[in-house]
């Protein structure tokens, strides 16, 4: 920690003395106007934990000896050492200033500071300008023009300030829609797969039912007593399987809590996020051109499964158009009075006649990898069709050209989407 501030100090002293080589030369020999003065309270603003004494004293001693070693350059050692020694007096004196105007204060604001920087300024400067010209040496319009310096460096400090808070400001929200975007696409993901555990339940239900009912049929009959065990066991064995998906889905929901309720967002929104995190997937397929039009808006209250139908129809589309030689693919949608009309196209090689009554099937895939023998699992599209019609109360159309690309069309009750129905 210690050789932490000690590298800040240093690090801040070398910056204020290379501005301190810009200068300009007035009123008398030796002494100048320099914007590192600027700097060294924005410095001290930056570092409250390092405090103007420490900071002024490092400066006090470097700051001279770096321009101590370009006025030798121009002017015998005792000229350019009497040059510099009013320039220790100014950063102690501007050091002492600001700690007991500002930081022995409690109520510290903006304003005050930049008050209490403009008045180190001027202080320090009259306490050199008597090192270099004696008290009487001091006329008004000196005192004038260093009244002027100071106002005109406070302002800049406050510019100054004033850039770094909005930036400062800028990086959080960037931050904010950064980690926002995170947890909806995570959200998307987590819902939609607790949606097909929770449909799952309800078939493992039915079969611990029939599973059981079997059993007990068995032993109203002469049947073998091992096959009676067999379907106890297998009744036994579904309620296990069903006791593991639930405590899957509850540990799910209790260890992400937040992922669970994520405030309404409208379709503009959704959209846009969508589109930022399809183009950066893209960024190492540059082939691949996506272009996004919404017309309308409107609330999405359950969002995570509108972004899971959305992320899977533009997934697909990718997949399907990878291979085309200018691969396109466009998403509209468009927010009407009562319907909102999505249509999403690629111009990849389509789907065969043959396979289009199947793809919304559970577990059908046409995606076949021949060297690693890897198959998808098929449940993307079985997705988006459960949730347009039982989420949402929608419907989805397919229309498809062998080797000319497909088209997907939904059309979804905007209050529905709105207000939900879950």
């Amino acid at each position: 920690m210690k050789n932490t501030k000690y590298f800040q100090l240093i690090f801040i002293s070398f910056i204020i003395s290379a501005l301190a080589t810009l200068h300009l030369s007035i009123f008398t020999e030796g002494f100048i106007i320099t914007v590192s003065i600027v700097f060294l309270p924005f410095f001290i603003y930056l570092n409250e934990d390092l405090g103007a004494l420490s900071i002024c004293g490092l400066v006090a001693f470097l700051s001279p000896l770096v321009r101590y070693s370009l006025l030798l350059l121009e002017f015998p050692q005792s000229t350019a050492f009497n040059m510099i020694v009013p320039d220790i007096y100014f950063y102690i004196t501007y050091g002492v200033i600001f700690h007991l105007l500002y930081e022995r204060k409690n109520n510290r604001t903006i304003t005050y500071f930049i008050l209490a920087a403009a008045f180190c300024d001027f202080g320090s400067n009259i306490v050199e300008m008597i090192f270099r010209e004696g008290l009487y040496g001091i006329s008004l319009p000196i005192l004038k023009g260093l009244s002027i310096v100071a106002i005109v460096r406070g302002f800049m400090l406050l510019l100054l300030l004033i850039f770094i808070k909005y930036y400062k400001s800028f990086l959080i929200n960037q931050e904010h829609e950064t980690r926002y975007r995170y947890l909806l696409n995570l959200t998307s993901t987590f819902k939609s797969e607790l949606y097909f555990m929770q449909k799952n339940m309800a078939h493992i239900e039915e079969v611990m039912e029939e599973s059981f009912k079997a059993y007990r049929m068995a032993m109203e009959q002469t049947i073998s007593p091992e096959l009676k065990g067999s379907l106890l066991n297998l009744t036994k064995e579904v309620h296990e399987i069903k006791k593991s998906y639930t405590r899957v889905i509850q540990g799910i929901k209790n260890t992400f809590p937040e992922l669970m309720e994520l405030s309404n967002l409208d379709l503009k929104s959704v959209v846009s996020l969508l589109e930022l995190n399809t183009r950066e997937q893209l960024k190492e397929e540059n082939k691949v051109a996506f272009k996004c039009n919404l017309s309308g808006n409107g609330l999405v209250k359950y969002h995570y499964y509108f972004m899971s139908i959305l992320a899977n129809l533009v997934q697909n589309a990718i997949e399907a158009s990878s291979k085309s030689v200018d691969p396109v693919i466009n998403l509209n949608i468009s927010a009407e009075e009562e319907i909102v009309c999505i249509k999403i196209e690629d111009n990849g090689p389509g789907i065969e006649p043959e396979h289009l009554e199947y793809i919304f099937n559970p577990g059908f895939s046409t995606k076949f990898d021949p060297k690693t023998g890897n198959i998808n699992r098929g449940i993307g599209l079985t997705l988006i069709k459960d949730l347009i019609e039982e989420k949402f109360k929608g419907s989805v159309v397919v229309e498809t050209t062998p080797g000319e690309g497909t088209i997907f069309s939904i059309e979804l009750p905007k209050k529905i989407l709105e207000e939900g129905i879950l």
